[in-house]
């Protein structure tokens, strides 16, 4: 797969990052079991477009899309479960990825349940579904091959994405001839427009996701300099002594003698 130069920017950035994903075993666990999510919504937008497509062949074509997805989204899930039991095996921090890994469960739940109606067909249209698929595809087959490279210590993780990575390029392929096929068509002009509206959506959306990601961090930063600044040295100044606590004698009062006290009985 040849690559345009944006992508060998991206290629060299996520190499960079996955650099320091991948090395972790419970960050390697939870992105695997995140995956998981991502390949399941996939299915049911690809199973959704098989369903309403008017194309015999591209009914077909949706649903075998569809299956794979499924059977990534196991992949993914085994795989995980896999490393938790390696984990254990080896005394590490196998309690805290299955606490993280049930926040990515409810998470994603909830997530789908709110925003994603497996709708991307209906709204968008058959031509820019299949732009979406093709940049899509192409872009998880450029993310796959590294992350395959960078899983050396693990040749099951690297057998598991390479299988995966022979489908992705099938998914890229039935998708890119589809858009060939409308061009020649005489849609060239809408094939050109839909593959720029996905290209500028994807950008948009990883723009916002960075923001969200440095607004985390920098608030954090943030109120940690306030906590230190104001907080502390306030705690400080308003300081009072400590107060005593317990039984006290009375001051400016005397204490009878023990035969005057039974005397009163």
């Amino acid at each position: 797969m040849e690559l345009s130069r944006i992508e060998r920017i991206e290629d060299t950035f996520l190499q960079a990052i996955s650099r320091m994903v991948w090395r972790k075993p419970r960050k390697r666990i939870l992105k695997m079991f995140e995956f998981s999510f991502t390949e399941e919504d996939s299915f049911r937008d690809m199973a959704r477009a098989s369903e309403l497509t008017t194309t015999p062949d591209m009914r077909a074509k949706y649903m075998l899309h569809a299956l794979d997805e499924a059977r990534h989204a196991d992949l993914f899930r085994h795989r995980s479960a896999a490393l938790i039991k390696r984990l254990e095996a080896t005394g590490g921090e196998a309690d805290q990825a299955r606490k993280a890994m049930e926040q990515l469960r409810t998470g994603a739940v909830s997530l789908h349940e709110t925003y994603h109606r497996n709708d991307l067909f209906e709204s968008m249209g058959e031509l820019e579904f299949l732009a979406f698929v093709y940049i899509a595809e192409r872009r998880g087959a450029q993310q796959f091959r590294i992350y395959r490279e960078l899983l050396q210590d693990d040749p099951e993780s690297q057998a598991m994405f390479g299988r995966i990575l022979n489908e992705e390029k099938f998914h890229m392929s039935y998708s890119r001839a589809a858009l060939d096929k409308m061009a020649r068509d005489g849609r060239q002009r809408e094939v050109q427009w839909a593959l720029m509206r996905v290209r500028t959506r994807r950008i948009w959306q990883a723009w916002l996701r960075f923001c969200r990601r440095f607004a985390n961090v920098s608030n954090g930063i943030l109120f940690s300099v306030m906590y230190v600044l104001l907080v502390t040295p306030t705690a400080l100044v308003t300081r009072r002594a400590p107060v005593q606590t317990g039984w006290t004698r009375p001051t400016g009062s005397e204490v009878a003698a023990l035969p005057a006290v039974q005397r009163q009985y």
